[in-house]
C-alpha cells in the first residue's frame, strides 16, 4: 500500500510533487494542445488567473533555484482527458498514473486523495540551500523548500495529522516546536537533509522542507519582507515585464545552478556579492507545439556585450548536420565569450563541455575566451556532433580581414605543441575535392607494438567560411552537411519559429542526440529523468535566443519543443 511506504525526503522525492504537476502540465502539451486551441476557448492558453506567485513570500531571497506553478495539475490534466482522442486519452492517462505511482513510491502519498482534496491553484518549490552543513566532506547536503497553495475553503490539517500518524508508526515520532505562533512538527534525525519537515501558515498555505531549518528561514522571510524572495527588486521587475499569459514561474542564479550541474564548489562571498548575483526570470506560457517562455536575465556586474540583430538563422548553421546535438548561431563571436566569462559559466562548465568531445582547440589555448578567436566577428556557428567513440566539436568561421594571419598563428602554435601541420585531401564520394590542414602527432601503442596517429584537430577552407573541426569524420560530415543540414530540419525549424525576430542568433538543443551524450556527466539529469520519465519521452528540442537589452537588463524567448510519439521527432 502507498501509505506505508517509506517516506524519505531527499531530492528526487521531495522535488516529486512539484514534478508531478510540471510534467502533468506539459503532458497536455504534448497531445492535446492542437485540440485546446482548434475546440475550445481555454482560459490557461491566456495565462493563470493569478499570474504571480504569492508563495514568493516564504522564500529566503537568495535560494538559487525557484519553480512556480500556477495551476493544479488535475485540472489541466481533466482538460486533456476530455479533449483528446480515446486513444490518446489512454496514454495521457497511463503516464500520469505513472507519474502519481512514483509519487506513491517516493513519499507515501497518494496524488487523488491525500493533495488533491486541498491544493489550490500555486506550488512553488525552492532549491533553499546548495549545502546545509557546509561541509564538504559528506558532499552536498541541499535544503529544499515546496510552498502549496490551500484551495479556498478546504483544509490541509487532516492530511499534515494522517501524515504525522503515519510516520510515527513507521518509528520517526514527530517532534513540535512554534516559531512566531506557527506550529513547526518536524523528525528528528541526524542527517541534516533527510528529515521532514512542515507547517500549515493559517488556512492558506502550507510548507514542506527537508530540514527543520529551511522551514525557520522561510518563516522568517515571510514576517521580514526584506529577506523574502517577493521584495527583491529582481523579482518585482520581472513580473511586471514578463508575459502576462504565464502558468508558471522560475527564478535562477545562474553561478549557484552551474555549481549545482557541474558539481564544482560554491561561488565564495568575494566572487559572488549578495546584491549583485546574475539572475534569471523566466515566465511560462502554453502553445500548440510545446511550452514558451520568456525570460530576463539581470546580469549583476557582468557586462553583457552589444550583438547585431538577426532577422534569420546564419548561413554558417548550414555547415552543422541535422543530428548535431547542440548548435550556437550567430555573429561576432568574442564578446559572447568575454559576457559568459563574466556570468562565470565558463570556468564552470568547460570542463564538462571538453569531456563531451575531445580537447583540440583547448591544448592550443588556455581558455576560450582566448584573443586567439578574437578574429570571428562576422558569422559563426558552433556544433557538437554524436561520434563513434566519443562526440566532436565543429566549428564554422566566416572569413574577415584579419582571419588568415590568426590561422596561421593556430597552425605555428599548434608545431610548437609538438605536433605536425600538414595537408590532406578529403575523399567526398570516391572524389578528392577538398584539402584540409591536419594537426597531427605519432604516439606509441606499446600494447599492441605499433604506431598510431593521435589528430588534435583540422581545418578547411570552404567558400567565404574556414571550418574547424575535432576529427576528419566531423570535418567531413561538415562539407557534406549542406546537401542536408541543420537549417533543413523541421525539429530546428520549429523551435527557432516560436522565438521572436529580430534576435541575436540561436542556441539549439537537439535531445534525442544529447541525451546519451549529457546524461553520464550530469547525475542531476538522470535524476529527473527518472522522476519525470514520461516528460523526456515527449522532449525533442529546446530553443533559446536573445531578443534585446542593456548593461542592466536582457531579454529573450526560450521554446521546450515536445512530440507526441519518438516517430515525430526531428
Amino acid at each position: 500500500m502507498a501509505a506505508t511506504a517509506p517516506i524519505r525526503i531527499r531530492f528526487r522525492i521531495f522535488l516529486t510533487a512539484l514534478l508531478v504537476a510540471v510534467a502533468l502540465l506539459l503532458g497536455v502539451g504534448v497531445s492535446g494542445f492542437w485540440q485546446l486551441i482548434a475546440q475550445s476557448p481555454i482560459a490557461l492558453l491566456q495565462g493563470a488567473e493569478q499570474p504571480s506567485a504569492v508563495a514568493s513570500v516564504f522564500v529566503p531571497r537568495q535560494s538559487p533555484i525557484v519553480l512556480t506553478l500556477l495551476t493544479r495539475p488535475d485540472r489541466l490534466l481533466s482538460l486533456r482527458q476530455i479533449l483528446t482522442s480515446p486513444q490518446q486519452r489512454r496514454q495521457a492517462e497511463a503516464e500520469a498514473e505513472r507519474l502519481k505511482r512514483s509519487l506513491a513510491v517516493s513519499t507515501g502519498l497518494d496524488y487523488e486523495n491525500d493533495i488533491q482534496p486541498w491544493l489550490g491553484d500555486e506550488v512553488t518549490a525552492a532549491i533553499v540551500d546548495l549545502d546545509l552543513d557546509r561541509i564538504p566532506e559528506n558532499g552536498q547536503q541541499m535544503g529544499y523548500l515546496i510552498v502549496a497553495a490551500v484551495r479556498p475553503g478546504q483544509s490541509a490539517r487532516p492530511f499534515l495529522q494522517l501524515f504525522w500518524q503515519r510516520q510515527a508508526l513507521q518509528g520517526r515520532p514527530p517532534v513540535f516546536a512554534k516559531l512566531n505562533g506557527v506550529q513547526l512538527i518536524y523528525s528528528d534525525v541526524e542527517q541534516p537533509g533527510s528529515a521532514i519537515a512542515t507547517a500549515a501558515v493559517g488556512q492558506q498555505f502550507v510548507l514542506f522542507a527537508n530540514n527543520p531549518q529551511i522551514l525557520r528561514r522561510s518563516l522568517s522571510s515571510a514576517q521580514s519582507l526584506p529577506l523574502s524572495l517577493a521584495d527583491t527588486p529582481t523579482q518585482r521587475q520581472s513580473l511586471l515585464q514578463l508575459s502576462p499569459n504565464r502558468i508558471g514561474l522560475a527564478q535562477v542564479r545562474l553561478k549557484e545552478l552551474l555549481s549545482l550541474l557541474g558539481q564544482d564548489s560554491l561561488p565564495s562571498k568575494e566572487t559572488l556579492p549578495p546584491d549583485e548575483p546574475p539572475v534569471l526570470n523566466l515566465g511560462f506560457s502554453l502553445t500548440r507545439l510545446g511550452l514558451l517562455a520568456d525570460w530576463i536575465l539581470q546580469p549583476g556586474r557582468a557586462q553583457l556585450p552589444e550583438l547585431p540583430a538577426l532577422r534569420e538563422p546564419v548561413q554558417a548553421l548550414r555547415y552543422l548536420p541535422p543530428d548535431t546535438a547542440i548548435a550556437v548561431g550567430s555573429r561576432n563571436l568574442p564578446p559572447v565569450l568575454d559576457s559568459l566569462n563574466g556570468l562565470g559559466i565558463v570556468p564552470k562548465l568547460g570542463s564538462r563541455l571538453i569531456a563531451m568531445g575531445q580537447q583540440s582547440m583547448t591544448e592550443l589555448e588556455s581558455g576560450p575566451d582566448s584573443a586567439r578567436w578574437s578574429w570571428i566577428t562576422g558569422e559563426y556557428a558552433l556544433g557538437l556532433l554524436p561520434g563513434e567513440r566519443q562526440p566532436d566539436w565543429i566549428l564554422i568561421a566566416e572569413q574577415t580581414a584579419d582571419s588568415e594571419a590568426a590561422i596561421a598563428d593556430l597552425d605555428r602554435q599548434a608545431l610548437t605543441q609538438g605536433y605536425s601541420v600538414s595537408t590532406v585531401a578529403l575523399d567526398q564520394a570516391g572524389r578528392s575535392t577538398a584539402r584540409a590542414t591536419a594537426w597531427t602527432r605519432l604516439q606509441t601503442d606499446r600494447q599492441n607494438n605499433q604506431l598510431d596517429t593521435e589528430v588534435l584537430g583540422l581545418h578547411a577552407r570552404v567558400g567565404d567560411y574556414e571550418i574547424f573541426a575535432t576529427s576528419l569524420a566531423a570535418l567531413e560530415q561538415a562539407l557534406t552537411a549542406p546537401q542536408a543540414s541543420l537549417l533543413d530540419s523541421s525539429a530546428f525549424l520549429q523551435a527557432t519559429a516560436a522565438l521572436e525576430t529580430p534576435n541575436n542568433g540561436y542556441l539549439y538543443l537537439n535531445w534525442p542526440q544529447l541525451e546519451p551524450i549529457a546524461t553520464p556527466l550530469l547525475p542531476s539529469l538522470s535524476l529527473a529523468k527518472v522522476v519525470a520519465q514520461p516528460l523526456f519521452e515527449h522532449l525533442d528540442g529546446i530553443a533559446l535566443s536573445r531578443y534585446s537589452g542593456g548593461a542592466d537588463q536582457q531579454q529573450g524567448g526560450l521554446f521546450i519543443r515536445l512530440v507526441e510519439t519518438v516517430t515525430e521527432r526531428g
